[in-house]
């Protein structure tokens, strides 16, 4: 491959439109771009010149040797010591030429992924090297040229370059009308189609109110004075101390007074709670610092020691800063603001101050740490970091709280800790509009917003590990590719522009990082966060083992002896391998599935082994499906707790959760011992390591939250908890739940399916507690809420996965499908031809028909709810569905259930489905309208939205108008 060497002059950002000028202004143009990045004051167009036609000037690599080298036909690399500064194609080169007044050097510009259009410049060592450059660029560029560049040149050969530059380079004029109210509340900017425009504007900085940690100074101050500079300073923290335990202590009178008073309106009684949260924790919590603190008095090691025994009690300052939101919308609530401003003027001042002192402990213990000798400082900067890790989880879970539209599928309490925010201009994108958008990085999720950092809203969220990082070269543009599941990356891909390198590069080293770690950690978890093609196919292979054939139950309940013996020595070849003994003179027996969840004495039975693999939880366990329903406030459900007995029942369990977790755990742990006896029978290995990890997860986590709480605030510690801990809980349950319905034929055949029951009956328990909660406290508490979105995400990701595993021959990604809400089997006729009796399936927004070969499924169409309707209702069996093909065409697909509440349970939930896309549609044309520019016309307003049709070329004029409104 050709390749030559020379050294690297300067590289810049040109905001020329070259291709848009005729060719013979090009080698004047770049002229004066040289003139102004080498000597500004010679160029003749001027300083306004140089500002409007280069932005970003790169000196990283200046005077460097670099090596120009072609990597494949027509692609060239520019890099400095193995470093790829540039790639560039021929086609993207506009123009290359000598500089005047000095022969060996070269400049050109071309199009580039990390700059948009840049201009370098090279010193060759002999001006031969420079011809070779040119030759070989130059040539090769011609023959690359396009047709719409000749066009584009030759239709303005006639305008002057000066002319043109001023018609080019200033910004359009803009009617003078009055932005929608949407868009000023949220702040973003529309961004020039052509990228030219620079009107860049200071970013949103990230607000560090952790500081960095001190350094030591050498102070050549007397040995007293510094003694009387640290008594002054702990004198000073002993002083603030105090007047902190008393606001605290006058906030708790308060709501005891509030509280007891009978004059206290209801409406300040109900948000009595909410409003002094977590103020008794940190009376309590500050009255024993305060006694350690005075104890301690100038010993500077039991002074730091005194706040590192308080760790955990630290952790309030977290639920309490949480909580903000609440209170301010209390404070500013219509009922409760003229109260509070009447009666209490000062409570929202004192409030705040919670707030605050954790910083002040940073700030004060920090100006102690400057004062103090090297011994101490190690023991003091213990109790600093402690102060920092909580003041910086704290403002985290307050910059969550202000992320606004956040759709409730979205767990933002599993993104991690924020790493890096800024504001960047979005240039390429297959869905989003080229605006400015906050970008903010944290360390699971890459989340895309508008506003600023106190007002965002959301607009779209990437998992890291779907993200693939394109641009690695220093630059001011960045891109990354989102993985859409279907192989297929190209639609997908997400160009930025940032404010400087310095910044581009900040970005690309942060997210390489933050995925690198993404993948190690995936790689290292035992849990299922995506489903490959390799964990597929082993599923597959487990689901589609034989299956033994059981005869239905007969009077006396008893199998022939050929049946026993067949089943006892099939299940002894396979399971040799995995367990050290196997009793083969136990007695078999028939077995039955309970169809509500648990398997409890006294419930009715029923035999459903189908030898079919399982596409939903609820397929063995139908109690799933109530509270899914229940948890799935987003559906519209009208269901209650009350419609469902077994619901009620566990109201309860509330203020007993201590007791029942403490009896959970040590009814798993007896099991875990039962396991390391050889004689007995033991269930597959995947479910041993889930009871292992369940049992783990309740140990470490869930029940020593319990265990530092009070009884009243017990209910409010385990939202919290699932809330807290919701990645590792959905993580262990699901994996259970998806070994636990993968191996249920073999569990029953092994009579062990009352050994495999008490996670299911436990997680039951968690998810009718919060249904209870929900029902009891309403549905605008964000714990309640998060706390759902929690339970209900487990379960949707085992059905999903489950019924990924199930089906085979499905041209997309299941997994990425939207929670399923019905299953049913049907017999199915499409445009009068009849099929076998098919299972379908009904997700948010697609109805799926499977057909069944046992033991899996065979993927037959999908249908798209956006282009179908409901057909008449023939009979009360059946109905039927509209398909649109096209303008003229319709296809029509009957289904016919079992019995009549099937239908009319498909039916309700298809028009509800059908219904919420009509009210969206409406929205969106609703906002698109009221967006639209206005024209000012006399005294009539004219409204246009104007839409490029996606079918023509962009040179064409012609536009789809919309017409609103208009008074002509």
């Amino acid at each position: 491959m050709w390749e030559i060497t020379g050294t690297l002059v300067v590289m810049a950002e040109v905001k020329i439109p070259l291709r848009k000028l005729p060719e013979e202004d090009h080698p004047k143009l770049v002229h004066e771009v040289y003139k102004t990045l080498v000597s500004p004051k010679e160029s003749a167009l001027g300083k306004d010149f140089g500002k409007k036609a280069v932005g970003e000037v790169d000196t990283y690599f200046a005077g460097q040797i670099v090596v120009l080298k072609e990597t494949e036909a027509n692609h060239f690399t520019l890099s400095c010591m193995k470093e790829v500064i540039l790639a560039f194609g021929l086609g993207d080169v506009m123009f290359i030429g000598a500089v005047e007044g000095c022969i060996s050097r070269v400049i050109f510009v071309a199009r580039s992924q990390n700059f948009g259009r840049v201009a370098v410049v090279l010193q060759m060592e002999t001006p031969e090297d420079a011809v070779k450059v040119r030759e070989k660029i130059g040539h090769n560029k011609n023959q690359c040229k396009s047709e719409s560049q000749e066009k584009s040149s030759s239709t303005s050969s006639n305008q002057s370059v000066i002319m043109k530059l001023t018609n080019l380079l200033s910004p359009p004029s803009k009617p003078e009308t009055t932005p929608p109210k949407d868009s000023q509340q949220v702040g973003y900017y529309e961004v020039v189609e052509s990228s030219d425009e620079d009107n860049w504007y200071e970013p949103t900085l990230d607000r560090d109110t952790v500081q960095t940690p001190v350094t030591a100074k050498i102070s050549t101050t007397s040995v007293p004075d510094i003694q009387a500079q640290i008594e002054a300073e702990i004198n000073y923290i002993l002083t603030t101390e105090d007047t902190y335990v008393k606001l605290l202590n006058t906030l708790e009178e308060r709501r005891k007074d509030l509280a007891a008073n009978s004059d206290t309106p209801k409406f300040v009684i109900k948000w009595l709670s909410q409003l002094f949260r977590q103020v008794k924790s940190l009376e309590t919590t500050h009255e024993s610092l305060l006694q350690s603190l005075v104890e301690a008095k100038y010993d500077i090691t039991k002074f730091s020691e005194a706040f590192v025994i308080h760790e955990k009690q630290f952790r309030f300052y977290v639920y309490y800063i949480e909580n903000i939101p609440t209170v301010e919308r209390i404070l500013n609530s219509e009922d409760c603001s003229p109260y509070f401003k009447e009666k209490m003027p000062e409570l929202r001042e004192k409030l705040r101050q919670p707030r605050l002192r954790l910083n002040h402990y940073v700030l004060m213990l920090e100006s102690l740490y400057k004062k103090v000798d090297s011994q101490n400082q190690t023991a003091l900067q213990k109790a600093i970091d402690m102060c920092k890790s909580y003041l910086k989880e704290a403002d985290q879970a307050l910059f969550l709280s202000t992320i606004k539209n956040c759709p409730s599928s979205m767990q933002k309490s599993t993104w991690g800790n924020l790493i890096h925010m800024s504001e960047l201009q979005l240039v390429s994108s297959p869905d989003l509009p080229r605006k400015y958008f906050t970008l903010v990085l944290f360390e699971k999720k890459l989340l895309l917003a508008r506003g600023d950092r106190d007002d965002l809203e959301f607009v779209r969220c990437f998992p890291l590990d779907e993200i693939i990082l394109n641009t690695n070269i220093r630059g001011l543009i960045f891109s990354f590719a989102v993985n859409n599941g279907e192989g297929n990356l190209a639609n997908k891909i997400y160009a930025f522009k940032a404010k400087n390198v310095k910044a581009q590069h900040e970005w690309v080293v942060k997210l390489k990082e933050a995925i690198n770690t993404v993948k190690i950690t995936l790689v290292r978890s035992n849990t299922r966060v995506s489903f490959g093609a390799s964990t597929a196919s082993k599923l597959r292979r487990k689901l589609a083992t034989p299956r033994i054939k059981i005869t239905n139950p007969t009077e006396n309940d008893s199998e022939s002896d050929d049946d026993v013996c067949a089943s006892k020595q099939y299940w002894i070849n396979r399971r040799k391998n995995k367990y050290k003994k196997f009793s083969s003179n136990r007695e078999l027996k028939t077995f039955h599935t309970k169809i509500s969840g648990s398997l409890s004495d006294g419930e009715e039975t029923s035999n459903i082994r189908h030898g079919m693999a399982p596409l939903t939880v609820w397929s063995f366990f139908q109690k799933f499906e109530v509270v899914y329903k229940l948890l799935r406030r987003d559906s519209g459900e009208s269901s209650k707790s009350t419609d469902f007995g077994w619901v009620s029942d566990e109201k309860n369990y509330g203020p007993n959760m201590n007791v029942v977790e403490l009896n959970y755990i040590e009814g798993l742990r007896e099991q875990l011992g039962r396991l390391l006896d050889p004689n007995v029978a033991k269930p597959p290995k995947q479910i041993q390591k889930d009871l292992r990890r369940i049992y783990q997860l309740h140990i470490e986590k869930i029940k020593p939250a319990f265990d530092e709480v009070e009884a009243m605030e017990l209910e409010t510690e385990f939202l919290r908890t699932i809330t807290r801990h919701g990645e590792d809980i959905s993580s262990v349950y699901c994996d259970f739940l998806i070994n636990r319905c993968t191996y249920h034929d073999e569990i029953l055949d092994m009579c062990l399916e009352d050994k495999c029951i008490k996670p299911i009956d436990h997680f039951l328990k968690y998810c009718t507690n919060v249904i209870l909660m929900q029902e009891d406290r309403g549905f605008d508490d964000a714990l309640i809420n998060t706390a759902a979105e929690v339970l209900h995400h487990t379960i949707t990701a085992a059905n999903n996965y489950l019924m990924a595993e199930c089906i085979n021959n499905v041209p997309f990604a299941l997994s990425t499908c939207e929670p399923i809400l019905l299953v049913s089997k049907m017999k199915v006729k499409i445009d009068n031809r009849s099929k076998n009796e098919c299972q379908v399936v009904l997700v948010k927004d697609q109805l799926f028909i499977l057909e069944i070969v046992p033991p899996l499924y065979n993927y037959i169409c999908t249908l798209r709810l956006d282009s179908v309707s409901l057909g008449p209702m023939t009979n009360r069996f059946q109905f039927e569905l509209e398909l649109s093909v096209s303008s003229a065409v319709r296809r029509t697909y009957s289904f016919r259930a079992q019995n009549e509440q099937i239908v009319l349970q498909w039916t309700n939930e298809i028009r509800r489905i059908l219904f919420s896309q009509a009210e969206n549609l409406k929205k969106s044309v609703q906002q698109r309208l009221d967006e639209a520019p206005t024209l000012q016309v006399g005294v009539h307003n004219l409204h246009l939205d104007v839409a490029r049709s996606p079918s023509m070329p962009k040179k064409n004029s012609f536009f789809h108008v919309d017409l609103k409104e208009t008074n002509l």
